[in-house]
């Protein structure tokens, strides 16, 4: 557990690095409809109450994604003239590092030695062959809560010979709180001009990019300005499953960072809540949680369901391996991989 002194918490595991919860103190007397209470806690991101719901979690909450995240297509790639064949889990393709990627693993845990701030950190070895993946990596994770209400995961990965990461944070949000039953009075913003269109043959125009960009203005994922999700969702009605590319000009002046992006910021009108995402990473995925079984059993009783929380998830571009015109996804000894995300949270409306 972390806590900062505004009393905010955050829990992790060492079962796929997953994040448990994040109990976020209410700061001001919610509006009229809200099912909070003032100066109650609320936890926003979903997950279970039991380790072994876990451990039989087909939806990832919570959980550190890699060694790829998102979907390879045909669950192949060519690197240095070999083939690799990885473990395909959705379909034929292979979905965020494999049926036992990193969000299956058990971590190290130890406590970080931060002054400041609460710091825990966790690693874990992936051996060479692991879900098909050549090359031994050694993965950190470092979870940061400041007492801001920031929290930081930065990630890195060391490999010993040339092989594709690209990793990613799988949180479930829904500001309102549990119990949530929906995602409803939430406003999204993402600071995209451009996405990466799915090919037509996948299932819903979900997974895999067809290999270029397009503007997002005119279609659903337009979130350049704030939108309502249930209002957009209804455009959508399978929902989103999505990679936006950032804005350069979303570059903001980050002294501390400056390398971070101001990705996207989630606001929740009854409560006031809101929670901005900041990156280093070229994009996010937006996925609405469309997959989530009707009535799946989560925590303090809630039942979630298709499209009851939100996920942004910062990382590389998808299916990289098999287009050389991406962002490189290849990493080795003398390049080793590093991410910083983080998640603000606090009370008012920003875009």
């Amino acid at each position: 557990m972390l806590r900062n002194t505004n009393d905010m918490t955050v829990c992790i595991t060492d079962y796929g690095a997953r994040l448990v919860s994040v109990l976020w103190p209410q700061s001001k007397p919610p509006c009229s409809g809200s099912t909070g209470a003032p100066d109650s806690r609320r936890d926003v991101i979903t997950g279970y109450d039991s380790p072994y719901m876990y451990m039989d979690d087909p939806y990832y909450m919570g959980a550190i994604i890699g060694r790829l995240a998102n979907r390879t297509s045909g669950a192949c790639f060519s690197l240095d003239g070999q083939r690799h064949c990885l473990k395909a889990n959705d379909g034929p393709h292979h979905l965020h590092g494999g049926p036992h990627g990193l969000h299956s693993r058990m971590w190290q845990v130890q406590a970080g030695d931060y002054a400041e701030n609460a710091t825990i950190i966790l690693r874990y070895a992936s051996p060479h062959g692991e879900q098909g993946y050549p090359g031994t990596v050694q993965f950190t994770v470092s979870c940061t809560l400041t007492d801001s209400n920031t929290l930081r995961l930065t990630m890195h990965a060391q490999a010993d010979v040339p092989t594709p990461v690209s990793l990613t944070a799988h949180p479930y949000f829904n500001l309102s709180g549990h119990p949530a039953g929906s995602l409803h009075g939430h406003r999204l913003t993402v600071h995209a001009s451009r996405y990466l269109p799915c090919t037509a043959a996948q299932k819903n125009g979900y997974g895999i990019p067809a290999g270029h960009t397009a503007p997002v203005a005119g279609t659903a994922l337009d979130f350049t300005t704030p939108r309502d999700l249930t209002q957009a969702l209804r455009q959508t009605p399978q929902g989103f499953d999505h990679y936006a590319v950032l804005d350069a000009a979303a570059s903001a002046s980050e002294p501390q960072h400056p390398a971070l992006r101001h990705a996207a910021t989630l606001h929740h009108v009854p409560t006031g809540r809101s929670m901005q995402v900041h990156t280093d990473q070229p994009g996010l995925q937006i996925y609405s949680a469309n997959f989530i079984a009707p009535r799946t059993r989560g925590k303090y009783g809630t039942c979630y369901g298709p499209q009851t929380a939100i996920c942004l998830e910062p990382h590389g571009f998808p299916d990289a391996v098999n287009n050389a015109h991406f962002p490189s996804c290849i990493i080795g000894p003398q390049a080793p991989y590093t991410q910083t995300t983080e998640y603000r949270f606090f009370t008012g409306q920003q875009a």
